[in-house]
């Protein structure tokens, strides 16, 4: 599982203008990222994140139990989130909002 930012601040996040952007997305290739490998990103051949319990669903920060360890993980709690269940797929993408 990969937890991810954004980069979509919630004070100008409308959910109604993301899913119309997020429909516009018909493959990979559509979504903006910076590949911080020296390679070709290999995502764009699988076409999706895998079956079963396999997901990516956006999230907030809620509530934090535990601020050391939330502080070490440097997540920005006024951004929007994305997390990644791929199974042994590992996506390690640095994501670029659209």
């Amino acid at each position: 599982m990969g937890l991810f930012q954004t980069g979509c601040d919630l004070r100008k996040y409308r959910q109604d203008k993301f899913v119309t952007r997020l429909n516009y997305i018909s493959a990979l290739e559509d979504i903006p990222t910076d590949n911080p490998y020296a390679e070709e990103s290999p995502i764009y051949d699988f076409g999706t994140i895998g079956g079963d319990n396999h997901f990516a669903e956006f999230q907030t920060v809620a509530s934090v139990e535990n601020g050391d360890a939330f502080s070490s993980l440097e997540i920005d709690r006024q951004q929007l989130l994305m997390l990644v269940h791929s199974g042994s797929r590992g996506y390690q993408l640095r994501y670029t909002p659209i």
